[in-house]
């Protein structure tokens, strides 16, 4: 792999740095001679389709498995292109690029469920694209369940285990040839495995990437269209974006930033006239077979933990890294009854609109639990709304928001940080000022409680 690394701040070098892996070197070169480097180096995937591994919980599927199948239907068709450009062959656009989700647990009901979700959000999702090859790989992708004791939980092991084989590179992928080949078999069935970038994605990605024996990219924000499937991330805490090129032709395993491939809901029309996808059940013994490989490192305890909700949240509030608002709370809101009036605004805002976040100082307080924890060493966000709240607005914070389209800051110090990179700031008191914000959101949605 190549990494291109262009820092954002401060701007205006015209150098980027190549870092060569085999080499271990860091080379300076012009910006010209980097991109170069990158589209020469870049090899499309010899796969065909692309695997995606839903998240699912209680039988309802996450919206962050959305945006990992349009980063995946992005990555083929860019994949594609750039293949065909070279060739003789029809035009990419002209070719479907299927689609398989895989489903995982150990409940039959919620996995079916969850199935049945996944078959007509994903069909209304790729037969509304206005990609060509995304619109017609709909009738080609499907839908595959996979059942047993210990895929569920969200326990990583005998998922990994079961993505490596159905990639043909797992222990037991030589036995019955994988109905998720997508391809039909060959060392690289997929040119993609994807995966929402969550704790779920973060999980059990990075494992069976090293039982496939590839590498991983992990936080993607971008695919380019015009250079084989490079795919971008951001790193040191989002002061640099990294372009990764792919110098063979296997599989991409990556996870997917679902705020970064935001996918709109379709119009009634378009789901009733798009069929759902047919859901097929790997058979009992393949993944059997693939479970009994995995190690039996872990098993499940138990749950706990407050949700993006936090101090009693609701249960109608999304995950954090996929909502489209934010609203998070500093160390300065005091108590937790001082923090669960962001969950009060934060619900202004309707159900599954708007999350809960906070600060590390505030969860360090013991206002609010480690999973609703923004920055560098917590969540990454990116919405569009960010409402910081008592924040003063420190870099570790900001490192995890920054990329936030709009951001609102509320302070009683008109000197915080927070200020610098706010869109929108008022200085004043929290307590004043967030019983009007909540009553002037709820009227904007019409007095709805």
């Amino acid at each position: 792999m190549i990494f291109d690394l262009l820092s954002l701040s401060p701007p205006g070098p015209t150098h980027r740095f190549t870092l060569a892996l085999a080499q271990k070197k860091i080379y300076k070169l012009p910006r010209a001679q980097t991109a170069a480097a990158i589209a020469s180096s870049s090899v499309p995937p010899s796969g065909q389709g692309a695997l995606v591994l839903a998240e699912h919980s209680s039988g309802q599927l996450s919206p962050a498995t959305l945006s990992a199948v349009a980063a995946a239907s992005q990555l083929l068709s860019s994949a594609a292109t750039a293949s065909s450009s070279s060739s003789s062959s029809s035009p990419a656009s002209s070719r479907p690029h299927p689609i398989t989700v895989l489903v995982a647990g150990d409940d039959a009901a919620g996995v079916a469920s969850a199935a049945a979700a996944a078959a007509s959000s994903v069909a209304a999702m790729l037969s509304s694209s206005a990609n060509p090859a995304a619109a017609a790989s709909a009738s080609s992708s499907r839908i595959i369940t996979a059942i047993h004791p210990r895929l569920g939980h969200g326990l990583a092991e005998g998922l990994a285990q079961l993505v490596a084989d159905l990639c043909g590179a797992g222990s037991s992928s030589s036995g019955s040839g994988s109905n998720g080949g997508g391809s039909g078999g060959g060392n690289a069935p997929f040119a993609a495995v994807a995966a929402p970038g969550s704790t779920f994605g973060r999980n059990v990605l990075p494992r069976a990437a090293a039982l496939a024996s590839r590498d991983m990219v992990s936080d993607v924000i971008a695919v380019d269209p015009g250079n084989s499937g490079t795919l971008t991330r951001p790193v040191y805490a989002g002061a640099a974006l990294e372009t990764v090129a792919f110098g063979d032709g296997g599989a991409r395993f990556f996870t997917a930033r679902p705020s970064a491939f935001p996918v709109a809901a379709p119009d009634a029309s378009a789901s009733s006239s798009s069929p759902p996808l047919p859901v097929e059940a790997l058979p009992a013994s393949e993944v059997e077979a693939a479970i009994s490989a995995a190690s039996p490192a872990a098993s499940w305890l138990g749950d706990s933990g407050g949700g993006s909700g936090g101090g009693g949240g609701s249960p109608d509030r999304p995950d954090l890294g996929a909502a489209r608002v934010v609203v998070a709370g500093g160390r300065a809101l005091a108590d937790t009854a001082g923090f669960a009036s962001i969950g009060s605004l934060a619900d202004a805002f309707g159900p599954g609109v708007a999350a809960v976040g906070a600060s590390r100082a505030a969860v360090d307080a013991g206002l609010a639990p480690n999973e609703l924890q923004v920055g560098q060493t917590g969540r990454s966000v990116a919405p569009d709304l960010y409402v910081a709240v008592g924040i003063s607005g420190a870099a570790q914070h900001v490192a995890g928001m920054r990329a936030s389209k709009c951001i609102v800051a509320i302070n009683t110090d008109g000197d915080s940080p927070i200020f610098s990179v706010a869109d929108y700031g008022l200085v004043g008191d929290w307590r004043e000022a967030l019983p009007k914000l909540e009553e002037a959101v709820r009227a904007r949605r019409g007095g709805a409680k």
